[in-house]
């Protein structure tokens, strides 16, 4: 709702209290890719994925952060796995086939 500090310190609360928080790892990752805080966000997209392996969200937005890194054979690997749990998924497609240097 704008209140990017805000959320940051929610997310971070909740992930004191229950760092397994898949939901939690992968809404401050979210925003810690949208600040540029990409280590971070990758290290918090991980973990969201290994909480719930089958989030096809978190897969796309590690995806992004991966090529952003220039990781590129991760990214792919990302976007590949969200594009096995959802085919038709807009984002998926559209990052997977996006020009990225690859």
């Amino acid at each position: 709702m704008g209140d990017g500090a805000g959320a940051l310190r929610s997310y971070e609360h909740a992930l004191a209290g229950d760092p397994g928080n898949s939901a939690a790892n992968y809404n401050l990752g979210k925003l810690l890719h949208a600040r540029g805080e990409l280590a971070g966000a990758e290290r918090l997209l991980t973990r969201a994925l290994r909480g719930r392996p089958r989030f096809a969200e978190a897969r796309i937005v590690l995806g992004c952060v991966f090529a952003a890194q220039g990781k590129w054979q991760q990214a792919r690997t990302a976007f590949e796995g969200a594009l096995r749990e959802r085919p038709d998924d807009f984002g998926a497609l559209f990052h997977y086939a996006a020009p990225s240097g690859r």
